[in-house]
């Protein structure tokens, strides 16, 4: 498997761990850089710790009893040096709000940057935003 096909195989398992909300999957799949970064609709996540608490704890499950993920379209992927690729993609979300049960989705377009550590793509920064 080439980068480009691991670097995608990796953007379609961020997609399902958005969909299982599984902490420790979604912490592999980040690099441990203190650098990271994920910018959402309304708020900026810095670092490891607070990417994996504050966005995918505390946003993400807090805010959706269920939420799949969907990739529309090509995943683009550029290379900026051997071992950095700036991916671009298409979303849209299906969720149920937590407690009410009310169906919610956003849609939009997405930027994730993926460096290779110790042989694997890791996340180092992902945006996305609304359409």
């Amino acid at each position: 498997m080439n980068d480009e096909e691991q670097i995608k195989g990796q953007i379609r398992k961020y997609a399902d761990i958005i969909h299982t909300q599984d902490t420790a999957a979604w912490e592999d799949l980040w690099s441990e850089e203190p650098d990271n970064t994920l910018i959402a609709v309304s708020a900026v996540f810095r670092g490891f710790p607070a990417i994996s608490r504050d966005f995918l704890e505390g946003a993400i499950k807090a805010a959706y009893s269920s939420i799949a993920l969907s990739i529309d379209g090509e995943i683009e992927v550029h290379f900026l040096t051997q071992d950095i690729a700036v991916a671009v993609f298409s979303y849209h979300t299906e969720c149920r709000k937590r407690g009410t049960g009310e169906p919610f989705g956003v849609k939009g377009p997405e930027t994730q940057i993926w460096m290779r550590s110790g042989g694997v793509w890791k996340l180092v920064h992902d945006h996305y935003s609304m359409s």
